[in-house]
């Protein structure tokens, strides 16, 4: 008398004397299967073998998993430095997006890129970490690109930089801005290649 295979079990072969539990990641509520149905891809199913049903855990944001059949949260591959995912569940790596310019992910695995901090930049996609502000220019939080000073203006990381105002005497002619004065009484070039002496 042939039974049919319990519910978490299946046999494959005709003429088998006995019914093989599902691997821990596969499961099927079936009685007489001949096959376990696989954990989709996009995460893990940490049940035991002989499952009856899925229990299904989402990748977390910041990785995936290609594969189905995964019982262990190990099968979940973080994104690589430079990249993000905001989402759970992904099952391609193309879910990990390059980070856009102004912006790092300087770690795997990270659900957001960090803007690059006051004073840095990075005008490249995929950036793992920040340069710093070129001199004679300043950098916002999230900067893509440095901005050039105004003339007058230093940038902050120069050693005492002044944000000067322009001249109201005559000593230079009214209007003319070749020089700034700082409010001590010293002038300034209007121009950081001025300073420089360029």
């Amino acid at each position: 008398d042939c039974r049919e295979c319990l519910p978490g079990s299946f046999n494959d072969a005709r003429g088998s004397p006995n019914c093989t539990s599902c691997a821990s990641g596969r499961y099927t509520a079936e009685y007489g299967a001949t096959s376990c149905d696989a954990c989709p891809a996009g995460g893990y199913c940490p049940s035991p073998t002989g499952s009856l049903e899925l229990v299904f855990k989402p990748c977390p944001a910041g990785s995936f998993n290609p594969f189905a059949g995964q019982a262990a949260a190990e099968a979940c591959q973080e994104c690589p430095a430079g990249s993000h995912n905001p989402r759970t569940g992904q099952s391609s790596s193309s879910a990990c997006q390059p980070c856009r310019p102004g912006y790092m992910a300087p770690a795997d695995g990270m659900d957001e890129c960090t803007p690059c901090p006051a004073g840095s930049f990075v005008h490249t996609p995929g950036a793992t970490a920040c340069k710093p502000c070129w001199m004679g220019h300043y950098c916002d939080e999230g900067s893509a690109q440095p901005a050039p000073c105004k003339a007058g203006t230093y940038d902050a990381s120069l050693p005492d930089a002044i944000h000067a105002e322009p001249l109201d005497g005559d000593e230079y002619g009214s209007g003319d801005t070749s020089a700034w004065e700082d409010g001590s009484g010293d002038f300034w070039p209007s121009s950081i290649e001025q300073l420089l002496g360029l």
